[in-house]
This record gives structure tokens, sequence and C-alpha cells, in this order.
């Protein structure tokens, strides 16, 4: 990963731009997860215990919790104001 191409940041307040390597750690990262994700769907399509299908979607939930906290490591987007916004026609609905 010595490749230090630079990435336009994400459209998304916060974010920089990002080096090539950063990337690239994060994309394998993506595919290790998605590859446990599918083992523990393999698993579940074995099982009908109720107690056992808890616990391996609480370990998909985990999962996807690893995956997103390491992203935003590597990411490391800046803490944004809440006065950021730069209009109301921009912003989307919260319902």
């Amino acid at each position: 990963m010595t490749d230090e191409t630079e990435h336009a940041a994400l459209p998304v307040e916060g974010y920089k731009p990002q080096s090539q390597g950063h990337v690239d750690l994060v994309n394998n990262f993506k595919i290790d997860i998605a590859r446990i994700k599918a083992q523990i769907e393999d698993f579940e399509k074995l099982q009908s215990d109720g107690r056992r299908l808890r616990w391996s979607s609480l370990a998909k939930t985990h999962l996807e919790e690893v995956e997103m906290f390491f992203v935003k490591s590597v990411f490391n987007p800046r803490e944004v104001s809440p006065t950021a916004r730069k209009s109301n026609e921009e912003s989307l609905p919260m319902n």
C-alpha cells in the first residue's frame, strides 16, 4: 500500500481526501467482513433453535459495528458543527 494517490473526499461534511492506501485498506476490510457475514448466514440456514439464531443475529449486528468503527478510524472524519448546514433546501426531510 505505497500508492499515495489522493481520492477526493466524500461529498459528506467532515470527510477529507484519502490516500489510495486508506481506500485499499477499507475495501479489503469490507470484503473480509462480507465473508464472515456470509459464514454466519450459512450457519443460520442450518438452525431452527431461536436462541442460536438470536446469538448469530447479535454477531452480525456487532460485525456491522466493527466495520463502521474501523472505517471511521481509517478515514478519521472531523466533527461537524451543528450550524454547518448550508441551506434548508439541501437537507432531507427528517421523518
